[in-house]
């Protein structure tokens, strides 16, 4: 961090999932099926997520993201919410471009959809969703 302040020059585009809950599913449910990237999940999986582990998980996730969002104190800096990604592809596409500064704004992004791995709701695919958003919020993580 110390490093990018000192490069004011480093322009910083971060993309933040900030459904804690879809997140955690996401996690969860590509470690039980091997599916990282590419393939869509199992109409039939289900997890439950260790509530500690979550909380865990969320808390160092909150603190990372809170990190990188003060180097838009000393770098160009864009922040981008992840569930925006489905809904407005090739207008982030264009925004990264106008952001660093590439194409006067145009950018081919290659696609204009991205194909979801989660068939399902997030409740669908978390057996204790119910659990896991209540000590979610009583925290204040959730969205």
């Amino acid at each position: 961090m110390r490093w990018l302040r000192r490069q004011s020059d480093v322009h910083i585009i971060h993309i933040v999932r900030e459904d804690h809950t879809a997140w955690l599913k996401s996690k969860f449910v590509a470690k039980a099926v091997g599916a990282y990237v590419g393939s869509s999940y199992p109409a039939d999986i289900e997890v439950t997520i260790p509530i500690g582990n979550a909380l865990r998980r969320v808390e160092a996730k909150v603190w990372i993201d809170g990190q990188l969002t003060q180097l838009a104190h000393s770098n160009p800096y864009l922040r981008i919410s992840y569930e925006d990604f489905g809904q407005r592809l090739p207008d982030l596409g264009r925004q990264a471009a106008d952001f660093l500064g590439e194409n006067g704004g145009e950018i081919d992004v290659g696609f204009s959809t991205i194909e979801r791995q989660s068939e399902k709701s997030t409740e669908q695919y978390v057996a204790n969703f119910a659990e896991l958003n209540a000590a979610l919020a009583k925290r204040g993580y959730l969205t």
